[in-house]
């Protein structure tokens, strides 16, 4: 028919150009190295509540980073080291319940334990108030209706933990009116 074969791309035309720039950095300069995700989990495993928070705002970032970072707020809670009446508390709140709807079992069951602890270190505390009947509560509902059973589980096992620690008129009024419903 007179028309050449067709050509695949081959290694040789893919690492080409930019690629190659960009692997071999500026002007033939050191590569610029990430730090690896083993290291980023590592760095939030040792993190502040602010640079917790930073981690945890979003689902965007490897999740074993937001799994060290949920590991690192219950810890901080359990030993005490969470003030509820500081800067970061309400955005650490939110942060840990945005994880909620991951899923990644390992993220939701880390979340949950989080939440149980943060509720059991602020007990009634009126910043925790908010948070959990705007973002928290609302999450967990969703999470007991999932399909899979061990997100569900997750949901199932937080929710009594955090009523048995905070007791907030406006959250218990929320699960009743969804169970009415």
């Amino acid at each position: 028919n007179g028309l050449p074969p067709p050509t695949r791309p081959g290694p040789h035309r893919i690492l080409t150009g930019c690629f190659r720039r960009h692997r071999l950095g500026a002007m033939g300069a050191e590569p610029v190295t990430a730090p690896s995700v083993a290291q980023r989990a590592a760095d939030a495993r040792s993190a502040s509540p602010d640079q917790l928070v930073q981690i945890l705002q979003t689902r965007d970032l490897e999740w074993q980073s937001r799994d060290a970072a949920l590991q690192r707020v219950a810890e901080l809670a359990r030993q005490d080291e969470i003030d509820a009446a500081a800067k970061y508390f309400k955005p650490l709140v939110l942060g840990v319940s945005t994880q909620l709807p991951d899923l990644r079992s390992q993220i939701v069951r880390s979340a949950s334990f989080a939440l149980t602890e943060l509720a059991s270190a602020t007990g009634d505390h009126v910043a925790f108030d908010r948070p959990m009947r705007d973002a928290i509560v609302p999450s967990l509902l969703q999470l007991i209706g999932n399909g899979n059973k061990v997100l569900a589980a997750a949901g199932r096992e937080c929710l009594p933990a955090l009523f048995e620690h905070s007791h907030f008129d406006g959250s218990l009024k929320l699960v009743i009116s969804t169970l009415r419903e």
